[in-house]
């Protein structure tokens, strides 16, 4: 069903609730939309325009000038005078010209706060710094987040795992910039280093130099050759070089 075709279909339905029968405009019944039906016009518009998908979008602080027009009932359609920005939030205006049979009857201008909703994943109580992150310690929640930074985590298989560089409070919005990976090697830890060039794999015990991350570069001593080489760790236990 098209957008106009709704409008037409919620309008008639109006209609007939309150036991009228819907008729060419030269009829003499006369139907008033207030707020609430030009409200539903823009909704509709809104959602047919916008980038952003329906469930997503909500709206608020609806008005209308005027607040409520008289037009005989009819096959009830409309042209958009000015379009509304597809990828805009917040306020958003539009002028419409409402017709009735094919004829001009009163143009509108409309405007609302346009929102737009999502899942959001929250702390379900203080993450300390440097702390790993379990599943019962995030929630996830569907808020605004029209006026969110785009980094924001929706999905909490992101977090978790991860360890927090900041201090979170509970209830608070959890950032990708605000995680990073938890170390898997330090300092002393013993690891086996792997080095290889594609055709020739060849092994060797280390110790780490440094504290490292997963994908991260650490400097190893070779404990075999006493030499001190850069290696890329893979695991708690493992690194890897090239030669």
């Amino acid at each position: 069903m098209t957008v106009k075709k709704l409008i037409f279909s919620t309008l008639i339905g109006l209609l007939l609730t309150a036991g009228l029968t819907p008729v060419p405009a030269r009829g003499a019944a006369v139907i008033t939309l207030g707020p609430g039906e030009l409200e539903e016009i823009f909704a509709a518009i809104i959602a047919k325009e916008s980038v952003w998908p329906r469930e997503e979008l909500s709206l608020s602080g609806f008005s209308a000038f005027p607040e409520s027009v008289q037009i005989p009932a009819g096959i009830l359609d409309y042209r958009l005078e000015s379009r509304p920005e597809p990828s805009r939030l917040g306020r958003q205006s539009l002028q419409v010209t409402l017709l009735v049979n094919g004829r001009e009857q009163e143009r509108v201008r409309l405007s609302a706060n346009l929102l737009r909703l999502g899942e959001v994943v929250v702390t379900a109580r203080r993450i300390n710094r440097g702390e790993v992150i379990g599943p019962d310690d995030l929630l996830v929640l569907r808020r605004e987040i029209s006026m969110l930074d785009s980094n924001f985590i929706a999905d909490p298989g992101l977090a978790v795992g991860k360890q927090s560089r900041t201090t979170l409070q509970a209830g608070a919005i959890v950032y990708g910039n605000l995680l990073e990976d938890p170390p898997l090697v330090r300092r002393g830890d013993r690891v086996n280093i792997v080095a290889g060039n594609g055709r020739i794999l060849v092994s060797a015990p280390g110790e780490v130099r440094d504290t490292g991350a997963r994908g991260d570069l650490v400097r190893v001593r070779n404990l075999m050759s006493r030499q001190e080489i850069q290696a890329r760790v893979v695991d708690s236990a493992t690194v890897e070089t090239t030669f």
